[in-house]
């Protein structure tokens, strides 16, 4: 997922909101802090998600000729090695 600093910032903003209204957690610091855990912990898994992304583009380079020559379609390999992978990894998806 594509997401700028700005739109971290308000989702973050968004999630601290809904999970001190729901009383799901009850803070024990600032909420600013808390916010600041939430952007960081959103940040790391686009970050997870780039890794693996990459790690998929690079097996799919095993199959370039057979995506030339029309035999697989590189989107749905895409689609299929990155769900294995995050599989693999325990990265929810």
């Amino acid at each position: 997922m594509k997401l700028n600093k700005e739109q971290i910032s308000r989702l973050s903003g968004h999630i601290l909101k809904k999970i001190t209204r729901e009383q799901v957690i009850v803070a024990k610091v600032p909420e600013a802090k808390l916010q600041e855990k939430i952007q960081q912990v959103i940040e790391k898994n686009i970050q997870d998600e780039k890794q693996i992304d990459l790690k998929v583009e690079k097996l799919l380079d095993t199959y370039r000729a057979q995506i030339a020559a029309g035999h697989l379609n590189e989107r749905e390999l895409f689609t299929k090695i990155k769900r294995e992978l995050a599989k693999k990894e325990k990265f929810p998806l």
